[in-house]
This record gives structure tokens, sequence and C-alpha cells, in this order.
């Protein structure tokens, strides 16, 4: 895997950030004006945070790039509504607009823009669609999966990481200060191991490859070790292990996905996070156990092989909507 792009070294406002994203939503509706292209280019070159901003969001496969083109209609009407909403919001307001009220039909694309999108923007190290792997300074390496953020410091007595959107893979090099690795649900600290961690939406898995991690927990819940080879679910209420056999949460940093004896419905589930758009199956396949090493590279194919493997069938409500139903 080819390292990312450099750390981003420098941090964006968030009221620039909002207006790159306008900016997106708009040219990329298929309905821009020349008039609104050169007013784009001259926004970028107003100000080197500006184009900063800009160049952030080519790094990424923009869920406000798939939206404005399918919707291009909807984008060009009501954008001129958003632009003067965001100029007049203060910022919990605005977000709170953009993801349902005056977007309305967006608001699918815009899923996670307000719990994600501006810390992914203003992370320090961050992907797009695709995997990126980074070197830290204190010669840890870490790989983001797709759409993943952290925030990273060195400090005197403690490593810092926080991992702000997605997952990541870490291997945390040795050395005589702790890593520490911030998550919803409290910390996991560690010296020389190597683990996964996985940000959800209301919990946190971790399944620790070598070494160990220490789990602190932020309620009033005891610290517990994980061992490698052990995988668990963190929530606010506790933690439960998970089966670490039936699934590898880190294979794609080697392009596949391996599972083992593993429900159709949460395999779908892990392959919509390398695919644009939606996959679904029939209710009464969601328990059908699957099992394969499986290339991400391509997941059409992925698809058809799970459906021929259920005896079931594969059919497209658009290119991006699949689905895997039983004949009749």
């Amino acid at each position: 895997m080819s390292n990312a792009p450099e750390k981003n070294r420098e941090k964006i406002p968030e009221a620039v950030l909002l207006q790159a994203v306008s900016w997106r939503v708009r040219l990329g509706s298929g309905e821009a004006l020349d008039s609104e292209r050169d007013a784009c280019s001259q926004w970028r070159s107003a100000d080197p945070l500006h184009e900063l901003a800009w160049q952030r969001f080519e790094r990424m496969e923009s869920p406000l790039d798939t939206v404005a083109r399918r919707a291009p209609r909807l984008a060009h009407s009501t954008l001129n509504q958003t632009d003067a909403e965001i100029r007049r919001l203060n910022r919990r307001a605005a977000l709170k607009t953009m993801g349902g009220g005056v977007l309305g039909a967006f608001a699918v694309g815009l899923v996670g823009y307000d719990t994600g999108l501006l810390k992914y923007m203003s992370a320090d190290y961050s992907s797009g669609s695709k995997p990126a792997q980074y070197n830290l300074d204190d010669k840890s390496q870490v790989w983001l999966n797709t759409s993943s953020a952290i925030e990273w410091e060195s400090g005197a007595a403690i490593r810092s990481l926080v991992l702000t959107k997605g997952e990541m893979h870490l291997t945390s090099a040795a050395d005589p200060r702790p890593m520490q690795v911030s998550v919803p649900q409290g910390q996991l600290i560690s010296r020389d191991s190597r683990f996964f961690v996985r940000n959800g939406d209301d919990h946190t898995i971790l399944q620790v490859v070598e070494g160990g991690v220490q789990v602190q927990p932020s309620a009033d819940i005891e610290p517990f070790a994980v061992k490698a080879g052990e995988a668990y679910r963190l929530t606010g209420a506790g933690s439960l292990a998970l089966d670490s056999k039936m699934f590898d949460y880190s294979g794609w940093i080697d392009g596949v996905l391996s599972a083992r004896s593993m429900p159709l419905g949460a395999l779908l589930e892990e392959l919509s996070r390398y695919r644009v758009g939606f996959l679904r199956c029939d209710p009464a396949l969601r328990d059908h156990q699957v099992s394969g090493v499986f290339q991400l590279h391509d997941i059409d194919t992925i698809l058809k092989i799970l459906a021929r493997s259920a005896g079931a069938e594969l059919s497209y409500t658009t290119r991006w909507w699949a689905t895997i139903q039983l004949p009749g």
C-alpha cells in the first residue's frame, strides 16, 4: 500500500470548511453556470486557506459530489437558500439545517456530516476513498481505512491519538511513553502493540493482533486488559467479547476481506465501506453464513459470488443500490 499525502499540517476554520462544502455541491450539481465556476475560482484564490480546504476535499470521494450528481435540480434550487442560512446561523444551527432542513433530500448524502465531516477535514491525518498509511513521528505506523481521520500529539510524557472518524490499524512503536488512543467510551493504553480500532455510531470495536491493550472505560467500569487474538465491542454500558475468528477487521490493509461463518447481512455491512451506495439482502438471507477470502478491488464480483453461494439473485435498482434476493 502506498503512503498517503502528508499530514494535514494546518487547521482550517470551520467557516471556511462550510464555504467549501457549499461550493463543492454547487459545482458538482451538473448545472453550475460559468459565472459560478469563475466565482469559485476567485474564492479559492482569495485566501490560501480556501485553496487548502478545496484540496482536502479533492482527496476524498465526497458524498456531496455523489448527491449533487444524483439530484442536480434539487442542488441548484436549494443552494442559494443554504448559503443564506449558513451565513446567518451559528455552527450548531447551521449543521442541523444542512443535515435535514434546507437541504432536504441531501440528508442521505450528508449522513455523518454533522458528526464527522468537519472533524475529517481538520484532522491531522485522514484518508479518502481508499485506505492510507502514515508513519508517525514516534516511528509508529497507522493505517486508516476509507473515510477515516485521527488527531495526533507526541508529548513529553505520553503519546496521544484520537480516532475522530472511521477505523484504523495501529502498530505502536516501542517507547518509554505509553500510547493513549482516545475513543468515545474511554482510553486504550498500549506501548509496543498492534491493534485495530473502529469508531462506530454508538460503540467502539477493538481487536488486538500483537501485544496487549489496557482498556480504561470513561464510565464507572473496571479497567481490563485485551490480549492478542481477542476482540471486544465497547459501549457506554460495558464491553462484549467478540468472536475474533469470525472476521478479520484488519484484512483491508492487505486489500482483502476474510470471513468465517459470518452472517451475510453483517458481511454486506462490511463491504459497504468500500462501495458507494447501498448493499442489501433479502431478510430471509441475513443469517445465511458465509466463509471466504474476498478481494476488495471488485466489490460487484464479490456480490455475485455471495448471491450464487446463497442460491439467490443479484439485482440492481440503480447502479448504487444492489440487492441479493431469493428468486421468484
